[in-house]
């Protein structure tokens, strides 16, 4: 496939944090070329064939972008680069002397930058990459039209891990719960077990049960964490009853393993 214009790159991303600098989500050519790089807390779209920072548009990562996914795409539309989010025009990118292609033969990095040396710490999705003919329509071309994942509700975590703490102390901190399907997805019931299960509870900005979430939207369950045993691994099994019909559900455990020094 020769991409000298009229090529797109479209894919959902879910960004998972918002610290990573210089870790490229798609490149096309080298050293770093056309395509998403996450730099803080933005994802940038990138336009250069030469080596130089050319970043022409951005996606900003807060509270309410992180870990939720947002349809992007870079588009080479007849000698002008443009930046779709969620399959709406962001950002346009056309420079003298900064061609739209990066050239032939391209070499292609997905998650990593074209040296290797710094991964991407997310999620993508349907990551497609084409050529069209004639100017780019978003409306037609673009695969937008509905969620990464689709149908039943589907449940799935994530956590952080707790820093380490000292007697007489106590930390807390969020495992996040996700819808990843398109049906509302409902949490009747969440249970603290496991063998140190006393050291653990929930925190004050717990949401109301049921808690239902619609397609992709998250659940912070606040967890805290005060040491009662000895110094070590403490285990923490979180149950989770809801409508997710995976196999593995409506008794879905989540394990935390915090570790304890002592003094």
């Amino acid at each position: 496939m020769d991409l000298f214009d009229n090529y797109a790159i479209e894919m959902w991303v879910r960004p998972q944090n918002d610290t990573q600098d210089n870790a490229w989500i798609f490149g096309l050519g080298g050293p770093n070329g056309v395509g998403l790089v996450q730099m803080g807390d933005v994802i940038q779209a990138r336009n250069t064939s030469t080596g130089a920072e050319s970043d022409f548009g951005e996606f900003a990562i807060t509270d309410a972008t992180l870990n939720q996914w947002v349809h992007l795409a870079v588009v080479a539309n007849n000698g002008t680069v443009e930046f779709y989010v969620n399959g709406e025009l962001s950002a346009t990118h056309l420079e003298a002397n900064s061609p739209v292609p990066p050239g032939a033969p391209q070499r292609i990095h997905i998650g990593v930058n074209a040296g290797g040396g710094v991964n991407w710490n997310g999620a993508l999705d349907e990551l497609r990459l084409y050529t069209f003919e004639g100017p780019f329509d978003p409306a037609t071309l673009l695969v937008k039209g509905g969620l990464p994942a689709s149908g039943p509700p589907s449940l799935k975590g994530t956590f952080g891990g707790f820093p380490l703490i000292r007697m007489d102390d106590s930390t807390e901190t969020n495992l996040l719960l996700q819808n990843t399907g398109t049906d509302d997805l409902i949490i009747s019931e969440l249970v603290i077990a496991g063998d140190n299960a006393s050291a653990f509870t929930f925190g004050e900005t717990l949401p109301d049960l049921p808690i239902t979430l619609a397609g992709l939207e998250v659940a912070k369950i606040p967890v805290v964490f005060t040491p009662n045993g000895t110094p070590g691994i403490q285990n923490m099994e979180l149950r989770i009853i809801s409508n997710d019909p995976d196999e593995l559900n409506p008794d879905w455990t989540h394990r935390l393993h915090p570790t304890f020094p002592g003094k």
